[in-house]
């Protein structure tokens, strides 16, 4: 549930920093910038007082993919309301274009800050991790390779003239929109790995 929460939240935080419904008082790249910050911040806070009080806060590790997990889930919801919005003619020179670019540019600049923020320099890695990273890693490998197939099936066997309002653009979106999707799976297995390894009795090797 908290993976499904975390996807879900940072989704409708990309989707209204695409979207026109709020009139922000910044940019929205800007936005997303303060609000990744601001969260990376509040999450350090939180795992610091777990560790003092309770002492089961995640490992560095764990806390990479869920930054991971939130930073993709924000930026790719972006991406995908705004090519939504614009629709399949989008031009590569054009305000809609223009302003996806920036504000997918600054998410990115935002998720890097914020992962400063929430982690060490160096993450030491163990067996488990290893583990879970190469389990998760080769499903969203072979999810990876499924939605680019059949995307590649899709393009070649729609008729030409439905495929004309469809601009370069518009189709490298998607492309890269695959690549977010398999990424999400990663983190999202990793961390389911990282939930069944702390059941007692659980192998995830």
């Amino acid at each position: 549930m908290r993976i499904a929460l975390v996807i879900l939240l940072s989704a409708v935080v990309g989707a209204l920093l695409a979207g026109p419904w709020i009139d922000w008082p910044l940019r929205e790249g800007y936005v997303g910038v303060v609000l990744m910050i601001g969260a990376a911040l509040v999450l350090r806070r939180h795992w610091q007082r777990r560790a003092d009080t309770r002492g089961d806060e995640p490992g560095e590790p764990e806390r990479e993919v869920w930054h991971g997990l939130a930073s993709t889930s924000l930026i790719g919801a972006q991406i995908a309301t705004t090519l939504f919005l614009a629709g399949p003619g989008i031009a590569l020179h054009s305000p809609q274009a223009h302003q996806l670019g920036q504000t997918t540019w600054m998410l990115i600049a935002g998720a890097i800050v914020s992962w400063f923020i929430l982690h060490r320099r160096e993450v030491q890695r163990d067996e488990r991790d290893r583990a879970i990273v190469t389990q998760a890693s080769r499903v969203s490998g072979h999810v990876l390779v499924v939605l680019v197939v059949v995307l590649a099936v899709t393009l070649g066997f729609t008729p030409p003239q439905r495929l004309a309002p469809m601009s370069h653009v518009f189709l490298a979106h998607l492309l890269l929109l695959t690549l977010v999707i398999s990424s999400l799976v990663n983190h999202a297995l990793q961390l389911w790995g990282y939930r069944r390894d702390a059941q007692p009795g659980v192998d995830v090797a």
